[in-house]
């Protein structure tokens, strides 16, 4: 089916190459990006690219799906080879390559609509002035810099910090007053608060925390630099054809095409 997305491309082979093995992919509920369809099957954003990828690469691969925290984890490790949507860190960058970034993410504050006119935030730092609010953030997830530097150096943030490895529970311990703010993915959140049936209650802040490119991310421990020139080769001649354009329509609105790198 994903073929389809590559009508209008030349005739001719793109990459006349194959991947060094069959690839594991790492997958995580994470909507519209990542989640599990109505026929079982994983499916979204991420995993459109991804399978779009290396089925023109010819490349042989299959998806096991865990929490974020293991998925970091068993990159590290070579048990899984491949993961989606992960952002660059100096830290991740001892165990794993990168790839080219393949589209944009924006980390935001999900608060309480009453809440959100009284706390007129014009950077993070400001929210160590509200030092009893409860700011819930997924555990192994990153937000940026200036969130690394505040939860490393700051005692106040520390302690407003509350991590789960569960995004749900966070968005419903948000609605119910538990939490005063949950750091997210603008999409994410969105996709969460929907399926909560909650957007009477949880807004957006306007502070955006973070704004970064995502990639996917390869085990040094089970995959090569050749692989990784395999799949930012083929992203790239495929991005030709307008296939993320594409497949990221599927799942939001075509004005958010700005979250393709140029």
């Amino acid at each position: 089916m994903l073929m389809l997305f590559l009508t209008g491309i030349a005739s001719s082979p793109l990459v006349a190459a194959d991947c060094s093995k069959k690839i594991t992919i790492a997958w995580s509920e994470w909507a519209p990006y990542q989640f599990q369809n109505d026929t079982g099957e994983p499916a979204g954003i991420d995993i459109d690219f991804i399978r779009a990828i290396l089925d023109q690469a010819g490349c042989q691969y299959d998806f096991r799906k865990m929490p974020w925290k293991r998925v970091l984890v068993e990159v590290k490790a070579g048990s899984v080879d491949l993961a989606l949507g992960a952002s660059k860190t100096a830290e991740r960058e001892t165990f794993a390559r990168f790839s080219n970034p393949y589209r944009r993410e924006y980390m935001v504050l999900f608060m309480r609509h009453n809440d959100i006119p009284l706390r007129p935030l014009s950077s993070l730092n400001e929210i160590t002035r509200h030092s009893s609010m409860k700011i819930g953030v997924l555990r192994g997830s990153w937000y940026g810099a200036e969130f690394d530097r505040l939860q490393k150096n700051d005692a106040v943030f520390q302690r407003q910090l509350h991590l789960n490895s569960d995004y749900i529970l966070l968005f419903k311990w948000l609605a119910i007053g538990r939490m005063d703010v949950v750091v997210n993915d603008l999409y994410n959140g969105l996709s969460l608060i929907r399926l909560l049936a909650k957007e009477q209650v949880i807004g957006v802040h306007p502070l955006i925390v973070n704004d970064n490119y995502v990639h996917f991310m390869l085990s040094r421990a089970s995959l090569s630099q050749k692989d990784l020139d395999l799949i930012n080769a083929t992203d790239a001649q495929l991005r030709l054809s307008g296939f993320q354009q594409q497949i990221f329509s599927r799942y939001i609105p075509e004005n958010y095409s700005n979250f393709f790198p140029q």
